[in-house]
């Protein structure tokens, strides 16, 4: 690994979000190997874009980008933007909060464990001591939760239209689902497998993210068209973050009037118009700029 810093970050240092110390650079390493990178055609460039989302560790807490986005949704959701989840999950309001973690959320899992009203589960695990939930057949009851939690789960799901509804199911009226996942917004997405039958069935290469596991095997590739495809399924965000996050609110997916892409779109466009043309160099700075500064120029609306 190495250190990745830029000048704002070395003069006035940024707040982790999920530990809450002050940062004056991040860690950086390439999590995405030859095998992936092939089968998920990227470019080089894009393979970068990813190593930075899926590294630039917290020198105190090792949480990653990815990580630090997840708790960024969080506090944001609950209109705490400039504490870190360390200290909300403290506060009396957070302890009464009914919280679902689906599949470990990363390095939050230890902070979200602090809450008295988690329930912890994975998707997919082997380990007798871990509840199992398949996340497209819920056990909980209706409106159970405030709050229900996954990251970088609904990529490896071929019914994720099942797997997003039963998310909104199990939430009460006031509730939101966060969740993350890659997005390669200049493509189309494409499934790249199926499940039929109980049998998995091949649509191109088979990719594996992590470090290859069986249970890491990949059905969808998300592209530019990841919300529309969500909203022909009848299903709404409240808030989109370009680096692949996503806050879906029951209430506003039972309104009458339901939001549009319009603002998105502006956003997101921005995002791949002026970050993958760039040079190397130049990528490697508005990335760091848009991670650090995103959530306080979307909160702000």
């Amino acid at each position: 690994m190495m250190k990745f810093t830029n000048n704002q970050l070395l003069q006035n240092g940024q707040m982790c979000s999920v530990c809450g110390e002050i940062c004056h650079w991040w860690w950086f390493a390439e999590i995405i190997n030859v095998s992936l990178q092939a089968a998920w055609k990227l470019s080089d460039q894009e393979k970068l874009y990813f190593d930075l989302r899926e590294s630039l560790f917290c020198p105190f807490c090792n949480s990653s980008m990815r990580s630090r986005l997840l708790a960024d949704m969080i506090l944001r959701t609950f209109n705490l933007p400039d504490i870190s989840l360390n200290d909300w999950v403290k506060l009396p309001v957070s302890q009464k909060l009914s919280v679902a973690e689906v599949s470990q959320a990363g390095n939050l899992h230890e902070y979200l464990n602090r809450l008295q009203n988690l329930s912890y589960s994975e998707n997919d695990s082997n380990d007798p001591n871990i509840a199992l939930q398949d996340l497209t057949k819920l056990s909980y009851l209706d409106n159970s939760f405030d709050l229900l939690i996954h990251s970088e789960v609904i990529e490896h799901i071929a019914d994720f239209e099942s797997a997003l509804k039963e998310s909104l199911r199990v939430i009460n009226q006031s509730g939101c689902v966060i969740f993350t996942t890659p997005v390669l917004w200049s493509r189309n997405s494409l499934q790249v497998a199926d499940k039929i039958n109980g049998e998995i069935v091949s649509h191109a290469t088979p990719s594996f993210h992590g470090a290859g596991e069986a249970f890491n095997r990949v059905f969808w590739e998300w592209g530019g068209d990841f919300v529309e495809i969500c909203e022909k399924l009848e299903v709404y965000f409240d808030y989109i973050d370009p680096h692949g996050a996503f806050v879906i609110r029951k209430i506003q997916n039972n309104l009458t009037k339901k939001p549009n892409l319009n603002d998105f779109s502006k956003i997101y466009s921005e995002f791949t118009e002026s970050f993958f043309p760039m040079d190397l160099f130049s990528k490697i700075k508005y990335l760091i700029k848009k991670s650090l500064h995103l959530k306080r120029k979307y909160s702000s609306k």
